[in-house]
Order: C-alpha cells, then sequence, then structure tokens
C-alpha cells in the first residue's frame, strides 16, 4: 500500500507541476506528507504554496503545524543562548564596558552590538563618493552589486583569490583615505581581551580579504536568509582557514557606509542554527527560507551611516530587508572570530 500511495503522490506532483500557479495542490502534497511524518518534503511542498501565494492559509496553518512537531523533538536541547534580550545599544566611548566582549559574543553571552559612529558621516560620504567615481570595480549580484571577492565560491587553489585580495586591500586603503584595516582593529581591539587582532593570512605574503563591500539595490529582494555556519558546513572553500580559526559560530560583522530611503534593516530570527531542526537545514539550498523564518519572532536592527553591527551570525538566522525607494544600501563587512589556539582574533570576508 505504502508504494502505491508513493506512486500516487508522485503522479500528483507530476502533474501540478504542470499547472506552477496551482498553490492549493502544493498545499494538499504537504498536508500528506505531514500526516506521513515526513515533515522535510511537508516543508518543501508548503514553501512551494506559499511562494506562489504567501496569504494562502491552509499553507501558512499546516506549516505551523510542521513546525511545532519538529521543535517539539528538538525542545530536549538546552537554549543557553539569548537571540533578543542580549542585543547591546553602544558607541564606541563605551566599548571599554566589554573589554573581552568577542569571547562574550563568541560564547552567546551577547547576541550582538550596534556601535555607534565608528566611522563619522562625513568620513562615509567620502567613501561614497570614491566609489560612484569606480563603478567598473563592481561585480553584478542578484541583489545588486559587490567589491572585493569574498571567499565563499573560491576555487581550491587560492593564488588567484590571494592576488585578487591584495588589489582589494589596495582598494579599501584608497577608498577609506583614515585605514579602513586600522579603525576596524581599533575597535575590535577593545573588545577583544588584550588579544591582538589581524586579517586572517595563510602566510605572510597571503593575507585574506579583509571585508567585501555590499551595494543592494531596490526591490531585488534584500539578502536572503542564512547563517554563517550554513556557509561552513555546505562549503568547503574555508578549508585552509580551520586550522587558525574558529569558524563554527564566529561572528558577522557590518559598517554602514549609506543607507536607504526605506527597508534595508537587519532581520534577526529567534532560531539558533544549533536549534535548527535537520528538515530545515537541508532546505537551506534552496533560497526558499522566508516562509519557515516568519514563523518565528523576529526583530528589526536599523543602523545609521557609520555604524558597526557586531553579532553572532554564525549562529543567528538573519536576513537583509529589501530596499525601498530609490538609493541603494552599502555595507562593508565580514566575519570575526578567535583563533584556534584562543592567543588572537581574526578577521576576513
Amino acid at each position: 500500500m505504502e508504494n502505491l500511495l508513493d506512486q500516487f503522490i508522485a503522479d500528483y506532483q507530476n502533474a501540478i507541476a504542470e499547472e506552477p500557479e496551482n498553490a492549493p495542490a502544493y498545499s494538499e502534497v504537504a498536508e500528506f506528507y505531514y500526516d506521513r511524518g515526513q515533515f522535510k518534503e511537508a516543508l518543501e511542498a508548503c514553501q512551494k504554496a506559499l511562494e506562489i501565494q504567501p496569504d494562502l492559509a491552509s499553507a501558512s496553518l499546516l506549516l505551523d503545524k510542521v513546525l511545532q512537531a519538529l521543535l517539539h523533538r528538538e525542545s530536549d536541547r538546552p537554549n543557553s543562548r539569548l537571540v533578543f534580550d542580549n542585543w547591546i545599544y553602544l558607541d564606541a566611548r563605551s566599548l571599554g564596558n566589554y573589554p573581552d566582549g568577542i569571547s562574550q559574543l563568541y560564547n552567546g553571552e551577547i547576541a550582538g552590538m550596534a556601535i555607534a559612529q565608528v566611522f563619522s558621516k562625513s568620513e562615509m560620504a567620502t567613501v561614497l563618493q570614491k566609489i560612484r567615481e569606480n563603478g567598473e570595480r563592481q561585480i553584478p549580484m542578484p541583489f545588486g552589486s559587490l567589491m572585493g571577492i569574498p571567499i565563499v565560491g573560491t576555487e581550491a587553489d587560492k593564488t588567484e583569490y590571494f592576488q585578487d585580495a591584495t588589489i582589494f586591500r589596495n582598494d579599501l586603503d584608497n577608498l577609506f583615505a583614515m585605514g579602513f584595516e586600522t579603525r576596524v582593529e581599533m575597535i575590535l581591539s577593545q573588545l577583544s581581551g588584550g588579544r591582538p587582532v589581524e586579517v586572517a593570512k595563510k602566510t605572510s605574503a597571503q593575507t585574506y580579504v579583509p571585508a567585501t563591500l555590499r551595494i543592494l539595490h531596490p526591490h531585488q529582494g534584500g539578502l536572503g536568509a542564512h547563517t554563517g555556519n550554513a556557509f561552513i558546513e555546505a562549503d568547503d572553500s574555508h578549508a585552509e582557514l580551520k586550522p587558525i580559526a574558529k569558524l563554527t559560530n564566529s561572528l558577522s560583522y557590518f559598517i554602514v557606509i549609506d543607507t536607504p530611503e526605506a527597508g534595508g534593516e537587519l532581520v534577526v530570527y529567534d532560531l539558533l542554527w544549533e536549534r535548527t531542526p535537520p528538515e530545515i537545514k537541508e532546505l537551506y539550498t534552496n533560497y526558499r527560507m522566508n516562509p519557515i523564518l516568519e514563523k518565528f519572532g523576529k526583530i528589526y536592527v536599523k543602523p545609521d551611516i557609520g555604524d558597526m553591527i557586531l553579532f553572532n551570525g554564525g549562529q543567528i538566522w538573519h536576513r537583509v530587508a529589501d530596499i525601498e525607494g530609490k538609493k541603494n544600501r552599502l555595507t562593508v563587512g565580514g566575519f570575526v572570530t578567535l583563533s584556534k589556539d584562543d592567543r588572537q582574533v581574526l578577521y576576513w570576508s
């Protein structure tokens, strides 16, 4: 009987695949899988239904039921990290109150920091003008454009990557006359527990790129939901960093160069990677996480021009909301973590 049911549902899905706008049919498929305890398949079908028709009540209610079942199964895992309660808003003059803040962030004692005016607005206005004058260095991306080459997705042979990293470090020096790395390291050093802070290196002659610059265009969907740990587990581009850096649970940082007219907030969800059921983790690569994550609580973090955000992006699911209006959202940033021997703070992108 089970094989007959499997064949029936397979035939049904093939039939509705020829009617891609039939959201209620996908909801029916989801119900079938849910009743059989096949939660990953039920999630996928709910996603398809809600992607077609976001207000479809049957799919939304079923998604609630699937998530409740999955999270109830995970409820024996201790949730020692507080996502919302431990966000700190401060300025650079108050960093001395958190002399080992990076360890606190890494360990989950603090979820995130919003640090005001790491760069002044006038400094960022100069940077913005230089970026506009160097449009030829921008790499087109689905969300807008990128300057600099992130390590994710690079080839095993990093020769070209390190060459590009050297070029972009020089570009950053030209964009930030006040010294990008100098300013970032000045801030991180106050939170480092006395550890030296430096850009991650493979050798003395091969330094990783310290940051990449993202230009998010209006009405392009923002930046999809993700965690740093998802990148680490799904992509082996970081293999050469693993012997020297604690990559799992690494921190994310970015500094705002320019804000949009509306939208573009950092959306932080009340879901940690360590508490994420495997069925949800497996769906990460299909880029349809929003319907699932919207079932969890969330906060919106909207830093101003020149502010830095430093948070536990390895663990916390997050995204950037779509940009509204006509202005782009420009940020520069990457990742921060402790060295494998716990003696340094390293950063890269």
